[in-house]
């Protein structure tokens, strides 16, 4: 909805700027900020954050490095969430699933749910298709090291 909203003000600008009415702002820089470049690990997933935090970094990351937790010994990409309220364990990384909503992930505030996940070497795969040849899956406890 963001890119709807903003062409129209987009094509207003321009005319603006085409027309001479434009007015530039000089930043401040007293309130610029340096980013850091991303890196690998920054698309490691901590279940004690926040499901909000954790969904905006899955969408932050992908699709490099993408956003990853340990399990059963190796690195797991997971895609496409949400975030649902609620507590469904006492342990955060333990993972539920809902067969309508998708695989979820209890998180130190609310529930993320994950509806597409990557194994190393594989294709990505929608919730339902992964946990048929992964069923361990469900009860686990994600983030061991990877």
């Amino acid at each position: 909805w963001a890119a709807t909203a903003a062409a129209p003000l987009l094509l207003q600008a321009l005319d603006a700027i085409r027309s001479g009415k434009g007015k530039g702002i000089s930043q401040d820089e007293s309130e610029a900020t340096y980013c850091n470049l991303i890196s690998k690990e920054d698309g490691r997933l901590d279940w004690s954050r926040s499901a909000a935090h954790l969904d905006a970094q899955i969408r932050a990351m992908d699709p490099w490095p993408g956003a990853f937790t340990g399990w059963n010994g190796q690195r797991l990409t997971l895609r496409r969430s949400s975030v649902l309220p609620g507590r469904l364990a006492e342990t955060n990384g333990t993972v539920s699933v809902d067969k309508s909503k998708g695989i979820l992930i209890q998180t130190g505030d609310g529930l993320l749910t994950v509806r597409e996940l990557q194994m190393p070497g594989r294709k990505s795969m929608d919730f339902r298709s992964f946990l048929n040849g992964n069923p361990a899956l469900v009860g686990s406890r994600l983030g061991e090291p990877s």
